[in-house]
């Protein structure tokens, strides 16, 4: 008996369309991930929504697995669906730091022992030296207000690296 027969007899709860979803969507070659989709569907939790969602938190913690440190999904905080999705918008973060090439989105103007002055060319390099200021030009969620700050401005930002005091400047 196959690992996804097996499965199929543990799980009868999930609908045979749904089974189906979850095996095709497992593209891995030992469908490592079946269980864990049927299982978290089995608990019928408010907060998976739908069945493309899980589907897709899943497949996005397979792709990011080289960036998550708690490498089993298996493990028992995994559980909640939140934590998942939670660790996967960290490993995304890692990743984009990893990749992030300086020369391609900014400026440097000064670097020197006491002072760093960047000015971002992108939103990325906005986000990357605004990171953790209440900037609306290093806003996550709003890109427009960089783009319109750029556009309309020489936008600048000045690091104090011995006090580690963000200075935001629009000249």
């Amino acid at each position: 008996m196959s690992k996804v027969e097996k499965l199929e007899l543990k799980y009868p709860q999930v609908i045979k369309g749904t089974f189906t979803k979850f095996v095709n969507s497992d593209t891995t070659p030992t469908k490592k991930y079946l269980e864990y989709m049927l299982k978290m569907w089995s608990t019928k939790s408010k907060s998976i929504g739908s069945i493309q969602s899980l589907i897709e938190q899943v497949r996005k913690f397979d792709e990011l697995l080289p960036y998550i440190p708690l490498k089993d999904i298996y493990h028992f905080e995994y559980t909640n669906f939140e934590f998942l999705k939670a660790m996967n918008e960290k490993a995304e973060e890692i990743k984009e730091e990893k990749s992030f090439v300086r020369e391609e989105h900014c400026d440097i103007i000064i670097e020197n022992d006491k002072y760093f002055m960047v000015r971002p060319r992108t939103h990325k390099g906005s986000l990357k030296y605004g990171n953790n200021t209440k900037w609306c030009t290093a806003s996550k969620h709003n890109e427009s207000t960089f783009t319109r700050y750029f556009q309309n401005g020489y936008l600048v930002y000045l690091i104090d690296k011995t006090n580690e005091i963000p200075f935001f400047s629009k000249l």
